[in-house]
């Protein structure tokens, strides 16, 4: 997503649910090969490219259920939130200066 300017990314967003949503494995190549033909896979290809490079890594998710699979999503993002935390409280000069 870092590929989009800001205003575009909702948009965006929304046209790769449609891969990450899918039932399963064989119907998010569908989708991610419908994404690549459509006009924000001709414009980000590098979205598309990226998804090909970690296939191997993301047909695994597909044998979850679909809830399972939404907290893991989930997880992930509370962990990245957390770890920003961590990082900026590192590197915070909340500290008093001696």
């Amino acid at each position: 997503m870092r590929v989009s300017s800001s205003l575009l990314r909702r948009t965006l967003a929304k046209a790769l649910k449609a891969i990450y949503r899918a039932a399963d494995a064989k119907a998010a190549e569908e989708a991610l090969v419908a994404f690549e033909a459509s006009e924000w896979g001709q414009s980000y290809g590098a979205i598309a490219q990226s998804c090909r490079r970690a296939w191997a890594e993301v047909v695994p998710f597909f044998a979850f259920p679909t809830e399972v699979r939404r907290i893991i999503y989930m997880t992930d993002v509370i962990d990245k939130t957390s770890g920003f935390k961590i990082y900026f409280n590192k590197f915070s000069t909340s500290q008093p200066a001696h």
